[in-house]
Formats: structure tokens, sequence, C-alpha cells
């Protein structure tokens, strides 16, 4: 209080113009903010690190320890051994000792034996101690929140049961929790090489996360001449306004694709119509974000970590404080110092697999600038949706979506084209690091064209751009890495930012719109309603499959080449912003229909019958590369579950039931009680069984022949609870 941060800052917070701040205010901001944090750690540092979980706490257990500390500390001070006064005074007040410094040596040792004997029957009595603080404590919490205490009793029970249980599951399914990165493995020269020492883990993860950091700038023409000229580095400016208008006139010199994606960042009319999003944080909106966030979420260390924000959100004034030092930023597009620290954390994708081009890169971020990522996702998301300018295709990162329903519309544009005897193409795409590769250029038009404001989409990537990186391992956080030039900056939103799945569905929409004005998809006429039925694919994050299909009686043949113009077009967006496709990933597939007069039934064509190719670029060159191509009976896994273009199901029930198979025997090898076993059934495999079920058909006939996919997981169950093994399906999967 004596430098009176509250007040200075509350004293200058009305004067900044929204969208703007001058180097005055942006020097009073940096010594109001950074003061306040490191008050906010040095108060940290000032408070106990209690050790507990050896003996259930209570009052009375308390009161107990306590009686034993005053009179170990008063006899040591009679003995003449060094320990603080100030430290026995302290004690004094808590116990109410009477007397305690003129009591001699001998009395002390007579109060010392009396409060050892008295401490360990309190210990003996600590389970049954707690259990009555409990019941004070949910007595008073019910008088609260005005509901019943027995009610609070049984909720608090059941978590710490379930937390328990869940903790046996999971070591019996070996779903282990790994610590940081302690090896990583590169190719080079030709060799696979195997890193464990800390440098060596930091320099490899570090020259990898700039290479993928700087992945846009092999391809993207906004960040080359001439469009870096025309938009800079983070795209506002005057011809930003003119492509949100739709007025803007490509230079010449800059691909003819630019000019079609140029044209779909044109921002819709009913975003036009409802107007800008909100650009300020306000108090209650900080309060009730934090009075629900979780405190521990990881975020960057040389920040505040969320349990200062949890307890803030407690307070007014300090709620009201750190929703200025939020609000600023955002309203008017500043990068605050601390903000620009971050650090990288590098993940398997496979189990197993060190291999660094293969690793998933976690960004941790400032506690406060993530959550305004967070409000700005939020804000755009539901902005767009009442706009309805989202594409029914997207189905990731958005609410009340779900990955299942994207591969039951899948399964059911091939069953109705296999219904209607048309041709069809269907390419299976894969975004390469898309979170990485998002150029800030196209991705800040992106936002503005569904209603961000300037201010929020200048602090978001003027952070990124100015970001100083570093690298955490199992060994602990490195040093500097690299740092990002603001003249000539990394690009890429990060993953575990909190606007980056927003952030990707805004990037990807514009792309949509350029393949649907090209007339590329699959469509048909609703059997009941009667309406048309289109799209262009099926969408989900990173995970994109085309599906175009033919007129009638077009041939196989005759749709090859539109397959091709409609891959190009996507790589031709998906290269306008920043990303590429990989090839390695990547698939494609033919229905073409033909009779079978001796088997009296249609059939679909194989590869060698219907012979032709699919390329796209390859990442990191403009040479071309031939993708895989399947057969009608191939499944490949989308999304989680086998699927076929023929629409048969035996790939997914084989894979099924590995899966089954693979748990019944963690579960036979592993120490779980009747219960656990049950709770194991249904929290884990039964999951993966119930997932693909929207999605695929297994016929009786065809189950008969494979057997239950689930059948090593209730025969597992049935050994674990006391029914025999041997009892019908119909009575042991029957409500109990």
């Amino acid at each position: 209080m004596r430098l009176k941060i509250p007040n200075r800052q509350f004293l200058w917070e009305s004067k900044v113009k929204s969208g703007e701040i001058t180097q005055e205010q942006a020097h009073e901001y940096e010594g109001t903010h950074q003061p306040a944090v490191q008050c906010k750690a040095n108060s940290e540092r000032k408070c106990r690190n209690l050790k507990m979980g050896g003996v259930d706490w209570s009052p009375e257990y308390k009161k107990a320890r306590d009686q034993l500390e005053i009179w170990a500390l008063l006899r040591k001070k009679k003995l003449g051994l060094k320990v603080s006064s100030r430290r026995i005074r302290r004690w004094i007040c808590k116990t109410k000792v009477v007397n305690p410094w003129r009591r001699s040596l001998e009395s002390i040792e007579q109060e010392l034996t009396a409060a050892r004997e008295n401490y360990k029957d309190t210990e003996k009595k600590a389970t049954e101690l707690r259990s009555e603080h409990n019941d004070r404590l949910y007595a008073a919490m019910a008088k609260e929140q005005g509901i019943n205490a027995k009610q609070i009793k049984m909720n608090m029970n059941q978590i710490e049961r379930l937390r328990k249980q869940a903790r046996r599951v999971r070591r019996a399914t070996k779903k282990y929790r790994t610590g940081g990165l302690s090896r990583v493995e590169v190719k080079e020269n030709g060799q696979l090489k195997t890193y464990t020492s800390k440098g060596d883990i930091e320099r490899v993860c570090g020259e990898e996360n700039l290479q993928r950091f700087r992945g846009a700038y092999s391809r993207c023409p906004f960040l080359e001449e001439p469009l870096l000229s025309e938009f800079g580095t983070l795209g506002i400016n005057d011809n930003s306004d003119a492509v949100l208008r739709g007025t803007y006139q490509t230079p010449e010199g800059t691909p003819k694709y630019i000019s079609r994606y140029v044209d779909a960042l044109r921002m819709p009319p009913e975003v036009k119509r409802r107007g800008l999003i909100p650009d300020r944080v306000t108090t209650s909106g900080h309060q009730a974000f934090w009075n629900k966030a979780i405190e521990s979420k990881s975020s960057e260390p040389r920040g505040l970590h969320n349990g200062h924000y949890i307890a803030g959100a407690q307070s007014t004034l300090i709620s009201e404080f750190d929703a200025a030092l939020r609000h600023i930023p955002y309203h008017t597009g500043y990068a605050p110092t601390i903000w620009c620290n971050i650090t990288d954390l590098a993940i398997e994708k496979e189990k197993d697999n060190f291999l660094a081009e293969k690793m998933r890169t976690i960004q941790l971020m400032s506690s406060e600038f993530n959550t305004n990522n967070k409000q700005l996702g939020r804000d755009m998301m539901k902005h767009g949706e009442l706009s309805q300018v989202f594409p029914e295709e997207h189905g990731g990162s958005r609410k009340g979506r779900q990955a299942v329903e994207q591969v039951l519309n899948k399964r059911l544009a091939l069953d109705i084209t296999r219904q209607t005897r048309r041709s069809g193409a269907l390419t299976g795409t894969d975004t390469k690091s898309c979170y990485d590769r998002m150029a800030h250029v196209p991705t800040s038009l992106s936002m503005q064209r569904l209603g961000v404001p300037k201010g929020p989409v200048a602090s978001l990537f003027g952070v990124l751009q100015k970001s100083i990186h570093r690298i955490r391992t199992a060994y602990g956080d490195s040093e500097v890495r690299f740092v990002s030039d603001p003249s000539n900056p990394i690009q890429g939103i990060g993953q575990g930012n909190g606007c980056g799945p927003a952030g990707w569905i805004a990037l990807s929409t514009p792309i949509m719109a350029m393949l649907r004005q090209l007339g590329f998809g699959f469509w048909t006429i609703a059997a009941i309603t009667g309406i048309l039925v289109y799209t262009m694919g099926f969408a989900f994050v990173d995970d994109i499959d085309l599906f175009h299909t033919g007129q009638y009686l077009q041939t196989g043949e005759d749709l090859i080449p539109e397959m091709q113009q409609a891959v190009d077009a996507w790589e031709q967006g998906i290269t306008a912003t920043g990303g590429s496709l990989v090839p390695g990933k990547s698939y494609w597939g033919l229905l073409d229909h033909k009779w079978d007069s001796q088997a009296a039934k249609w059939s679909l064509k194989t590869i060698e019958e219907t012979p032709g190719d699919i390329s796209i670029r390859k990442v990191e060159s403009d040479d071309m590369e031939i993708l895989r191509r399947v057969e009608p009976a191939e499944a490949v896994k989308t999304l989680g579950v086998m699927l076929n273009l023929e629409g048969t199901d035996k790939a997914e029930a084989t894979y099924l039931r590995g899966k089954a198979e693979a748990w019944a025997e963690n579960i036979r090898t592993g120490v779980l009680t009747k219960n656990d076993a049950w709770y194991a059934l249904n929290t884990t495999v039964m999951k993966t069984m119930e997932y693909p079920m929207a999605a695929i058909c297994l016929s009786k006939i065809f189950q008969e022949a494979m057997g239950p996919c689930d059948g090593p997981c209730v025969v597992s169950r049935l050994k674990r609870l006391p029914i025999k093994a041997k009892v019908s399906e119909g009575h042991g999967l029957r409500p109990q």
C-alpha cells in the first residue's frame, strides 16, 4: 500500500483511449504492472508451505501439536540453546500459555511430557476427530449456501472416493502421468541420434521450435513483398479495412488465388449489422472467470500462477485492479513486457516416439495474457455463431459439436453416394502443425472479419511477435533459447493459446467459402423435406476430408481431374494462411460403380479398373508428390473410427476388439477391488466402445462371425465380480 499501486492505476486508466496508448502511458503501465507482480510474488514467499497429509487435520490435533511445539521451544531456551524469542512469543499468543517465562526447567519438562502424551492420544484419534470437524464444516457450508448439510457431506465424500478410485484404475490400466522430457531423438546425416543431457535436449527442441514457428515463411504470400508492405506484420491498417469492406485490389505480381482469398475475407453483412464485439475487461467478468478457474493449470513461471488471481477474485479491490491491468492491453493493443515470456514444453504425440519433429509443442503463457485470449476466443465464437457465418462443415472447437458427428456425416454421405450410384472422390488431408504455422496477417484479417476490434488483435499478435522463448524439460527451464524480432517475427498462434481453437476456425472459414464458390462438394436432395443438402467436406480442427461427387452418369475417370482442382484450391487456401498439407498423412479414394452380371449386384471398381492419381505439393518445396490411394475396401482411421468407401465395418470391429483385449489384460493383471473393476469398465473401455456406435453398423451375422467387440471386457469383468464368467450374455449385461 505504500506504493499506492491501485490508486495510480485507476488514476490514469481513464485517460487511455481505444486503440491508442502513448509511450509515456506505456511506461506508466509497466511501472505499475511489474511492481504489482513483484508485490504478489513477495507475499507468496512469506506464506507458510504446509506439509500435510501424514495425519488427518482437526482443530484438536492442531491444539495438541501447538502445545508440544511451545514447550519444546521453552525447554531449548532454558537450556541456553539458540531459539528466536520472537518465535516463542508468537507461539505463546497461539497457545495462551500462562507465565511461560517464569517457569523452571523442571516445570517445563513436566509440561512437555504431558504435551507429548496428549499428542500421542490425539494422533490415535486423528481420523475420528477429522470426521467430527468435517461435520461442523459441512454444517457451516450448508448454512452459508442455504442447502442441506447432509448433501454437502455426501458430495465431498463422493469426490474424495472417486479421486482415489480413479488413481487405482489409472495404475491398473497403465495410464501413467509422465514427467518432463528426458530424452529426444533427431535424424542427423541419415542416422538417428538420441540425446539425454539437459543442454542437448534444449538445443534440439529450440532448433525444432524455431524452424516450426518460422515454417510459414516458406510460401505464405502475406510474408513476402508486395503484400508484406501492404499489410505490415499485424494486418491492422487502411488496406486491412479495405479488405473487410471488399474494395481492396491486390497488387500486380501476387498469385491469382490470393484475389479469391481476399474476396472471401470480406466482412459478412450480418456481422456488420451486429457490430464489433466488446473490447473491455470488466471486474464482474474477471471475477466470474477466476471463480471457476482451476488452480493447478500451468502458466508461464515468470508471471503469477492461477492461484494468485483465484484468491484475488475474492476481493473487490484486487479484482478491480487485476481487471484494469488486463483491460488496458485488451483495449489499446499494448503488449506488456511480462506477457512476452513464453515457455515451450514438448510432449509426445505417440507413445515412445521421441523424434523432435514428431512431438507437439505446448506453449505456457502468462495467466493474464491467456485469460484475455480466452475472452477474445469466447466472444468471437459467440458473435460468429449468432451471425451464422461458420460453415456447417466445421465441427471442431464449436459448442455442442462432437467429433463422432463428423464421422457420421461422412458415413451418411458415402452411403447416399453408393445408393444413388453416383461417382465420388474423397481426399483426406492433414495440415502441417496448423497452430504453429498460422500466419499473423491472414489470421488477424480473419478475426476482424468476425467483428473483433483492432485492440485485442494487436495485443494478441504484438505479444507473440515480441515473445522470448525458453524450453522446459525434465531438468527444468532453460535460459532464453530464441527471441522473436518484431520486424521479422515468428508466426503461429501457439498450442496452449486460449484463442487458438477459435482463431483456427476464423482462419479456415474463408478457405471453405472459396471452395463453395468454385462449386466443389457433395450435394443431394433430402428424401423427406426435399431441400438441397450441400457440403464441401468434413472438417474437425486440422483434419479435413474433401468430398466431391459428380453429376449423374458421370464416370469416375471424369471426376479425377475435378478432384485434383478441388485439392489444388484447398491447398492454395492453406498456403495463403501460412500452412502446408502433409502428403505422408493424406490419402484419397474413388467411388465408381460397376454392374456384376454374374452376381447380379453393384460393386465398386478397384484402382486397377479406374487408374488415376491426385498429387499435392511437398511441405517445404514446390515439387509435387502423388498421394496414397486407397482401395474401396481399405479402411482409414478417421477421428478415431475406421471407415472405408464401401461401407463395411470389419476393420472397426477388429480395432475395437484389439482395444478390448488390451484393456482386459491390464485389468486381469491389475490389483483392483470389485467396485474398482466395475468403475474401470464403465469409465474407460466402454467409452471407447460407445464412441463410434453412432457412425458404424454391426450386423448380427457379422457379430456372430467376429464375436462381440467387448467380449474380452465382459469376461474380464465377470472374473473380477462375484458372477460366473460362463453366464449367458443376456444375463451378464442385464441391469443390476
